[in-house]
């Protein structure tokens, strides 16, 4: 980053890998803690990080008893966006990120 911080496309490009980085992590992180809900064809993809966190795809690894999945929606919704959940889950501390927000659920 030091090397790049005058290139303003380099750090956006860098920015956006991370953030995909600590995403993939999340869904692993979620997927593992359901992973008895999940279809055993689709639990290597789906603890692999490659499954995204959207209902449809969801629906689809889930055991068919457990579908259709059950989402929260409303207005009152802390959580409203990716940039709100990343600042939950890794907040930048010290030079590192802590999981503040996930740290205490693993």
């Amino acid at each position: 980053m030091t090397e790049f911080s005058a290139v303003t496309t380099c750090l956006d490009l860098l920015e956006e890998y991370l953030e995909q980085l600590c995403l993939c992590a999340f869904r692993k992180d979620v997927f593992s803690h359901i992973r008895d809900l999940l279809h055993k064809d689709q639990l290597g993809p789906a603890l692999a990080g490659q499954v995204p966190l959207c209902w449809p795809s969801i629906n689809r690894v889930l055991k068919g008893k457990y579908r259709p999945p059950k989402l929260a929606t409303g207005n009152r919704l802390a959580v409203k966006s990716i940039e709100v959940i990343f600042s939950c889950l890794w907040e930048w501390k010290d030079g590192q990120f802590e999981r503040r927000g996930w740290n205490d659920k693993l």
